[in-house]
């Protein structure tokens, strides 16, 4: 009697295990994942610049910062709505008699070759527009700086000029 249960039990278990595979749904069932990515720039880097007296004006009627002299900002936008904004900081700038003006240069990227102002640096602030996506690294624009004296004057004698430019960027 025992051999006959245990042959039964084996032929049902058998005949559900076929059974159960054959009722698992054969039509593929999409599974969505879905998410979504903020809008972000962020100011990655800042190196300074040093100012040097232009020495085709002398006695020092500037101070400059161009060249290899100039300040860099490196920044990384996700999106073609970001805008950087420079400006001089009154408040923390040196310059006695003399007067802070400011120049962006574009240094490739997502700045190309923007040069804002087009001319010559300027004491109001800049507005660059990022039209793109900036590298996974980051793009650089640099900051040209010019410290001019008053007409028909010399810049005062001074150890310790100092230009700072505030670098905001929003998405």
């Amino acid at each position: 009697m025992r051999p006959a249960k245990l042959l039964t039990l084996s032929a049902v278990v058998g005949l559900t295990t076929i059974c159960y595979g054959n009722v698992a749904q054969a039509a593929p069932t999409p599974v969505n994942f879905s998410g979504s990515v903020a809008a972000s720039c962020t100011i990655d880097s800042v190196t300074d610049g040093s100012l040097s007296e232009e020495l085709s004006n002398f006695p020092a009627i500037a101070l400059v910062a161009t060249g290899g002299d100039r300040g860099i900002v490196q920044v990384k936008c996700n999106t073609a709505t970001g805008v950087l904004t420079l400006a001089i900081n009154s408040g923390s700038t040196k310059v006695y008699n003399g007067t802070a003006k400011i120049r962006f240069n574009g240094g490739g990227g997502v700045f190309g070759t923007a040069n804002l102002p087009a001319t010559v640096p300027s004491i109001n602030p800049i507005v660059v527009s990022l039209p793109t996506v900036t590298n996974a690294s980051g793009d650089i624009g640099r900051i040209q700086v010019r410290v001019d004296a008053p007409l028909g004057k010399l810049l005062k004698t001074a150890n310790d000029y100092l230009v700072v430019v505030d670098a905001t960027i929003v998405p």
